[in-house]
């Protein structure tokens, strides 16, 4: 799931209360919710046709798998930038809570970094578990996951659609 697509849903959840132990709550548990639901990474850093359905959890942080994210995640964050530049400068939301929403909704990839780049057994057991949370459904799937086609497309529709919301 895009950084994007976290983030907004807990900016989201963030207008629902003040309190901000609350909004970073709120939105590190919609980050958990949300990667229950497939949404195309797989196919992403396996390819279509592959004979795997799921990507094996050492695999998801081969060079080979990161090297083909990275231009995913580079076009998310600034699509994300521009969100929150929209959010904070036009439609003026709390600038606290909105920063407090995104570090929660983003707190649990933060972690998955911090693992890529360090290797730490902490980090280790804490991303395993992220893991398994991708995997609970798209296991099912035949392909092992949903078309990133479609994903990216309903992660774009739900984005605008969540900005335009905020507007009102």
């Amino acid at each position: 799931m895009f950084g994007t697509t976290h983030a907004l849903t807990g900016i989201v959840l963030s207008q629902t209360t003040s309190d901000l132990p609350a909004v970073f709550g709120l939105s590190f548990l919609s980050h958990i919710v949300l990667d229950f639901i497939p949404h195309g990474d797989n196919l992403i850093v396996l390819g279509k046709n592959s004979k795997e359905k799921r990507v094996p959890f050492d695999l998801s942080f081969s060079q080979a798998a990161f090297r083909k994210l990275i231009p995913y995640a580079i076009v998310d964050g600034i699509i994300l930038i521009g969100a929150l530049i929209y959010l904070l400068f036009v439609i003026r939301l709390d600038p606290t809570k909105t920063i407090v929403a995104v570090i929660g909704a983003l707190f649990i990839d933060g972690i998955a970094f911090l693992y890529k780049i360090t290797k730490w057994s902490f980090f280790r057991k804490l991303e395993k578990y992220h893991h398994k949370i991708h995997q609970v459904i798209t296991r099912y799937l035949p392909k092992g996951d949903v078309s990133p086609v479609i994903s990216i497309s309903l992660q774009i529709a739900f984005a605008v659609v969540v900005l335009w919301t905020l507007s009102i």
